[in-house]
Parts: C-alpha cells; structure tokens; sequence
C-alpha cells in the first residue's frame, strides 16, 4: 500500500472543507450555481442550498476511501474486480486487494477534491464579481486525466501473471 496516496487524499479533503467554511461568509445570499460550457451563470440558488448540496456532495464523493475495506471484508459479493476468485481466495491477498482498492480510490478522489477546489474558486470568484483566475476547460482537463488513471491503475495493479496462477 501507497500511504501516498491517502495522505494526499486526507489532506485534499481537510483543505476542500476549510475553502468552503473560509468562504460562507464572504459569498452572497443568492450564488450562481450552475455554470453553462462557456463559463457563465446559468442557474441560481440560495446560499444555503448551495451549500447544503456541497457538503452532501463532499461526503458522498469522499465516504468511499473508509467503506473500500469493509466492503472487500464483508460484503466481497459486491465486488467487480479482474481475477476475483484469486484476489478472495485468502486473507494474505485480501489485504492485498484492500490495499489496491484504497490507493486506487484514494488517488482518483485526491484528483477529484482538487477538481472540486477549483470548482468552488471558480464558483467563488464569479459570485464576488472577481474574473476567474482560470478557465474552465481547465477542470475538464484535469477531470479527464483522472479518469484515465482511474482505467489504467486499476488494470495494471490488478494484473495476475500465469506463476500466480499456478502457485
């Protein structure tokens, strides 16, 4: 295990809650909330709605990271996983697959509380009349690159050769 990875995902998570506390008290009753591909407002909502949406979203992205191991350990049926009956068939593997799953899980949601800073900046910026410091293809970019490792890590650390197999 990568303990990386899920420090950088704490963190993420600490950093993405403490912009937005920072951030009620500066931000209008009324926010833009929905913002079309151009970058501009499209949808409006109270302050508290919108933020009530975000910590709900905040928790839900994030509760992932700590329910990975308990799923692998109690409930294995809901896994979809390549070579799951080698990955289940002892507890040395188990751990290893928990493991994997936790670092997989931990990078892609690290890549996506980032994608939500910058979302929330953006946000920010537009509702206090400051020009947005970047443009938002910027977060499609970034949301992209997350889902190609979110592909290809998986793939490759799940990867069993034939002596695995074998014995």
């Amino acid at each position: 295990m990568n303990r990386l990875f899920k420090w950088l995902w704490l963190l993420s998570v600490i950093l993405l809650i403490g912009q937005s506390l920072t951030g009620y008290g500066e931000l209008p009753d009324r926010m833009a909330s929905h913002f079309n591909a151009a970058g501009e407002p499209d949808g409006y909502s109270s302050k508290q709605e919108f933020f009530l949406l975000w910590y709900f979203l905040i928790v839900i992205v994030n509760i992932w990271v700590p329910l990975a191991p308990m799923i692998v350990r109690k409930l294995p049926s809901l896994l979809s996983v390549p070579n799951k009956n080698y990955w289940l068939a002892d507890e040395s593997r188990r751990e290893r697959l928990i493991g994997i799953l936790t670092d997989v899980l931990s990078a892609i949601l690290f890549l996506t509380n980032v994608i939500l800073m910058l979302a929330f900046k953006y946000t920010a910026d537009v509702n206090l009349g400051a020009p947005p410091p970047f443009s938002l293809s910027w977060i499609i970019v970034l949301a992209v690159f997350g889902l190609l490792i979110g592909i290809i890590y998986p793939i490759y650390a799940l990867r069993i050769g034939r002596k695995d197999i074998d014995g």
